[in-house]
């Protein structure tokens, strides 16, 4: 790629997914837990036969401290250069909030309003078939917005999606490009 000049990075609409999951999952285990450790407050009050325990304040874990520090060794170990940085490195994959934070440094804000559009940047996935270009859109919307399929031909029509006042997402289906038959020589 840099040979030809071409900027890249690298992004798996896959393993975001899973960091949403493992997040998601992270979240029901800590309410889980919070659950019993009421259920096992509650038991002891009525043993000791002491004033209910939502009174009395107690340790407990908190979200902020297990899932942000969960957040930022996740991140830390997958970020290896900041979204702004002018060197990319080739095995860096970028998450969700530094493939957001690209589009917005690389897209210019416009000028003037656009018509279906306004001043939103304007974004375009492109690519062969089957790649990635809708589950990508997906997981920068944060939910299903438009379908995917695990065989080609799934998006048959340019859609937009719009995330906020600041940009637009454009999903195109697929391109494959003709080949040229000519005589071998």
């Amino acid at each position: 790629f840099k040979s030809q000049g071409l900027q890249h990075i690298f992004w798996s609409a896959n393993f975001e997914e899973i960091k949403a999951a493992e997040r998601e999952k992270t979240t029901r285990e800590y309410l889980a837990l919070l659950d019993l450790q009421e259920k096992a407050r509650d038991q002891f009050a009525d043993d000791m036969g002491s004033p209910s325990p939502s009174s009395t304040s107690s340790p407990s874990i908190h979200p902020s401290s297990s899932s942000s520090s969960a957040s930022a060794s996740a991140s830390s170990s997958s970020s290896s250069a900041p979204a702004g940085s002018a060197s990319f490195s080739p095995i860096h994959i970028y998450s969700r909030e530094e493939l957001l934070a690209r589009f917005m440094e690389l897209c210019p804000v416009p000028q003037e309003d656009r018509p279906g559009v306004g001043r939103r940047r304007v974004v375009g996935l492109v690519g062969y078939p089957n790649v990635g270009k809708s589950s990508t859109i997906n997981v920068l919307v944060g939910e299903k917005k438009v379908a995917v399929a695990p065989t080609p031909g799934k998006t048959k029509h340019f859609q937009t999606i719009f995330m906020g006042d600041e940009l637009c997402l454009c999903d195109c289906p697929g391109l494959v490009f003709p080949t040229i038959i000519g005589p071998k020589a």
